[in-house]
């Protein structure tokens, strides 16, 4: 049993808005008292409700059926005695998008992420024990703060109960970034049948627990439809819905309880391949007890990118309020500027459908958020279309101009049910039979537009944690070049040669960065500098265009940094004067490792 709750009578966080637990929470809590517990042995329900995407009124076309069990989907997989269906649902659905995306069928293991995600991580405190269920809010946890997956060959399910935790198992190489994630439904109906047929056809298939009843299934067709009553009560179990048909006879349910119309999901299930048809079986479409349907959005194959996170624990608990609120995450750059200096991406939870979204990025040397009315030119912005993690990715990268500390902040304004919600850690655990807190002071804060509030100091987050608001930074290949003038020394042509990168190609190249040191070896002169660049890709046989950035009235003896956008070739020095000596030196360049060119790319400078 997940015991991250205590018996006492919890009050809701947002108990002054009128915003109350779940009912599904609300019944956990009152049977969690009686000591009901059979039906959570696979998880507990979300403590606050989720926000769900509302079905549009066009109506979508798909097929009358999908099956993709010879195409894209991964081999089924046996669970055995533990309630790890969560594990094995969740792995099925992003084996099953990374397959689809690629075309090469990848194994992922749910034995890193059972263990990652327990009571024997003493890192993160996860209060659970590893042979027990839990929600889809863990693995997500896990696998966007890019501590898993791992391959399956790296760590081998035992469904063993009772063993320990492996340490050379758990140190293995993550395989892939997963980039985002999605909130589809939650006790799905006829009118969500869209949304995860939609989900299904972009991601490949959707996580979702299943209210289970063994007295419920038709054996022989492999046919499943809940109803009450029954002798044994039902259990939450993970499943990954991957197809449909729309023909599926109602007939092969049980004669007794029998849906009124045809039609059933495909569901990919957990117990090996004996069970059902060779490991799948069929749902169907009236099912009322399917709920929690979730999936993940994306991933990368960029492992050296790096990313920085305060939240790992679930975000589980939702904060709300009527008017724009500030989110803010506090870090220290210093390593990240003298080793990566770029930041490309950051990852921040979706909780309020309809918000619309800014992030700024702030200097912070005294370690606290800058005034709220400070805040101009976001790094990014948007508006919030689903809950979920969502990687954002900056128009321009952001250059960190010096180490130190920054404020990360994310304004949201109200959503579509007239609040403004974030998402955030429950921090507050009875961990192995003790009652901590992690903290992490002065590195979180929330303000309403005025004053910040320290989120480990505010009386009202009492058990709330951190925020999601993750800075990622690509890896920085630095080639040093040593320019060769050519002409005289006011003006002329830098030839700077040929910079090796990675020759695989991930993508479009997103940037370039080009650090220049302007030197005055004698005088004082003065002038205009523009700086463009062109990498040529031989896989296409012609220069990719990247833009262009001037600086006018260089200050000599400073560094300059230029992102190179749909640029010409050249870099160009003009109207320097005619009496000192001048000197450029191109130092590095800095290459987006997650979206690199194929093959060799040449930059030529002119002076």
């Amino acid at each position: 049993m997940n015991s991250d709750v205590s018996t006492n009578v919890e009050m809701p966080i947002n108990h002054e808005l009128n915003i109350d637990f779940t009912p599904e929470y609300k019944e956990y809590l009152k049977e969690l008292g009686e000591g009901k517990l059979s039906k959570y042995i696979s998880c507990i329900p979300h403590k606050f409700p989720r926000q769900y995407p509302k079905t549009t009124i066009e109506e979508k076309t798909f097929p009358s059926s999908f099956d993709p069990r010879l195409t894209y989907m991964t081999p089924i997989k046996d669970q055995g005695p533990l309630n790890t269906c969560f594990a094995f649902a969740s792995v099925a659905q992003l084996e099953a998008l990374a397959s689809k995306n690629t075309g090469v069928k990848r194994f992922f293991s749910e034995e890193h992420l059972r263990f990652y995600t327990s009571n024997k991580n003493d890192q993160l405190w996860f209060n659970i024990d590893p042979d027990e269920g839990r929600l889809f809010d863990y693995t997500a946890a896990n696998f966007t703060n890019w501590t898993g997956p791992v391959y399956q060959s790296d760590a081998p399910y035992d469904p063993t109960p009772g063993v320990e935790w492996n340490d050379i198992q758990m140190d293995s190489t993550v395989q892939l970034h997963v980039t985002g994630t999605k909130e589809i439904a939650n006790k799905v109906t006829s009118n969500d049948r869209d949304a995860i047929m939609q989900a299904i056809t972009d991601y490949g298939s959707v996580y979702a627990f299943l209210n289970w009843a063994v007295a419920c299934f038709n054996v022989t067709n492999s046919a499943y439809l809940y109803y009450e009553p029954i002798a044994i009560k039902p259990v939450l179990h993970g499943i990954c819905i991957c197809g449909w048909d729309d023909n599926f006879p109602l007939t092969y349910f049980n004669s007794s309880h029998r849906p009124s119309s045809n039609g059933a999901w495909l569901v990919k299930d957990s117990r090996g391949t004996s069970f059902g048809i060779q490991g799948y079986i069929w749902v169907s479409y009236e099912e009322i007890d399917i709920s929690d349907v979730a999936c993940f959005t994306g991933f990368r194959f960029a492992m050296d990118d790096q990313m920085l996170s305060l939240d790992t624990q679930p975000l589980d608990w939702k904060i709300y309020d009527t008017s724009d609120t500030y989110i803010c995450n506090m870090y220290d750059l210093t390593n990240e500027y003298n080793e990566h200096r770029i930041i490309s991406d950051i990852m921040i939870n979706s909780s309020s459908i309809g918000s619309d979204y800014s992030i700024f990025i702030v200097p912070a040397p005294s370690g606290t958020p800058p005034a709220v009315s400070s805040l101009t030119n976001p790094v990014a912005s948007g508006t919030y279309t689903y809950e979920g993690f969502i990687t954002k990715t900056l128009t321009t990268p952001y250059t960190i101009p010096n180490s130190g500390k920054f404020a990360f902040i994310v304004k949201t304004s109200i959503g579509n049910d007239g609040l403004s919600s974030n998402n955030v850690e429950y921090t507050t655990r009875g961990f192995n039979g003790n009652l901590l807190m992690f903290k992490r002071p002065t590195r979180s804060y929330y303000s309403l537009g005025s004053t910040w509030q320290d989120n480990y100091l505010n009386s009202r987050f009492t058990n709330c944690g951190s925020w999601c608001i993750r800075p990622i930074f690509p890896n920085a290949y630095v080639t040093p070049w040593t320019p060769h003038v050519q002409g005289s020394v006011t003006h002329g042509i830098f030839t700077l040669g040929i910079a090796r990168g990675l020759c695989v190609s991930m993508g479009r190249l997103k940037f370039i960065h080009v650090h220049v040191t302007v030197e005055a070896i004698s005088g004082s002169p003065t002038g205009d500098l523009q700086i463009t660049g062109c990498p040529y890709n031989p896989q296409y046989e012609t220069p990719l265009n990247l833009g262009i950035t001037s600086y006018m009235g260089v200050d000599f003896n400073q560094r300059y940094v230029f992102p190179l956008l749909e640029s010409n070739g050249i870099i160009e020095f003009l109207s320097c004067g005619s009496g000192p000596e001048v000197a450029i030196n191109i130092n590095t360049v800095y290459v987006d490792a997650t979206l690199q060119l194929a093959g060799l790319f040449l930059i030529d400078t002119g002076l």
